[in-house]
């Protein structure tokens, strides 16, 4: 077997001529970066010794349909078995996070099962896995990050312990088992947190049983066009970050009997600035960075304002860069959506997020690459430059 190993760290391997299933030497503790990425293996075999796999260790393998999960496995690396052709998942007692991409885009995925020691399902661990049909979540899970299982377009049913006490901005988006409780449902509670809201009155007040209010609640393209007030009662102990994005029209917020302009944007110099720009009556000089954000902000809130979508295209190149520095998930899927990111520079821009660590931002552009674009040297740039 043609092996590249140092320190008990398989580096490496090369790929042999009609070699599709290999054993790994018991002695091995730690699969490296990227050792397996873009192989043509169908089955491997890892020793009891393996402790650890690290990040995009088998990343886009996509014949890869079987490999085991040693007992002594402890740390799962990101996008490690990113898109790879894997059926069936049982992890281990010890493997405690599952990470970022993890098992992203692993299309043949069917069922999947968590150890009781995994306490987190980070950002896109699970996203677009079509197949999925199946995973069991164990009793001591407390958090489900964003997208964790985002367009798994075959779970219909999923059961969420009452440990599980924070659930990331669409970590369910486009599954059947949130679809079908959407159209049940003007609210989706799920552990007392609302993770989805459909309103369609001025004046809303969050009832009794809520006490969080998850990332994205209240985002929708249509329906919380008509929301200018939400009144949140004292039950109310958590409201997380972006859980008013979206409500384009929100102009106020009532908690415990004071009214106040709401942060739509998480960032409230940036409203301000809004609403300035709105009343077009001063002039100011402020610095790049800043106006491209309040653009970014304003193509957010009004997509449809010639202006700034021209300012917007006739810079977009420079203006990219501040939005994926803002880890701005909403802003960046409506400029995805526009189709102003095309095969000339989206590389440019995922570069860019490798560069600058913002890994979320990193796989919704890898995404977006594999299902409209087509890859050219993608797995390239992210092989050489992705770091934790």
């Amino acid at each position: 077997m043609s092996f590249e190993i140092e320190n008990h760290v398989l580096i490496k391997y090369i790929e042999e001529p009609n070699v599709t299933e290999i054993i790994i030497p018991e002695g091995i503790t730690h699969i490296g970066q990227y050792a397996f990425s873009q192989g043509c293996l169908r089955k491997v075999v890892l020793p009891e010794s393996i402790i650890k796999i690290e990040d995009g260790a088998f990343f886009q393998c996509g014949s890869l349909e079987a490999i085991n999960f040693p007992s002594n496995l402890e740390h799962i690396g990101i996008c490690a078995f990113y898109a790879c052709g894997l059926k069936r998942v049982i992890l281990p007692e010890g493997v405690k996070k599952i990470n970022i991409g993890t098992f992203n885009l692993c299309n043949y995925l069917e069922e999947v099962h968590l150890p009781d020691s995994v306490t987190q399902i980070d950002n896109f661990a699970f996203a677009e896995c079509i197949n999925l049909e199946k995973i069991h979540l164990p009793d001591h899970l407390t958090e489900i990050s964003t997208h964790a299982f985002r367009n798994c377009e075959h779970l219909n049913m999923i059961s969420i312990p009452e440990s599980v006490n924070v659930i990331g901005k669409g970590a369910f988006q486009g599954t059947p088992w949130l679809k079908q409780l959407q159209n049940q449902n003007d609210l989706v509670i799920v552990n007392h947190i609302l993770i989805w809201a459909k309103i369609i009155s001025k004046v809303f007040t969050i009832p009794k049983g809520i006490t969080c209010l998850a990332s994205g609640a209240f985002y929708t393209y249509h329906t919380q066009r008509n929301l200018e007030n939400i009144i949140i009662p004292e039950h109310i102990t958590r409201i997380e970050n972006d859980a008013f994005s979206g409500c384009t029209h929100l102009r106020s917020i009532t908690y415990h009997g004071f009214t106040f302009s709401p942060d739509i944007s998480g960032k409230i110099k940036i409203d301000r600035i809004l609403s300035m720009i709105d009343q077009k009556n001063f002039s100011v000089r402020i610095s790049l960075s800043v106006k491209y954000r309040v653009l970014w902000e304003m193509f957010f809130s009004k997509p449809d304002d010639p202006d700034v979508w021209e300012y917007i295209k006739a810079h977009f190149n420079n203006m990219l860069p501040v939005l994926i520095d803002l880890e701005r998930m909403d802003i960046m899927q409506k400029v995805l959506d526009s189709g102003l990111i095309k095969k000339q520079n989206i590389d440019k821009f995922i570069s860019y997020a490798i560069d600058h660590q913002k890994l979320e931002m990193q796989i919704l552009l890898t995404d977006y690459k594999n299902t409209h674009i087509g890859y050219d040297d993608t797995e390239t740039i992210i092989k050489k430059k992705f770091a934790l």
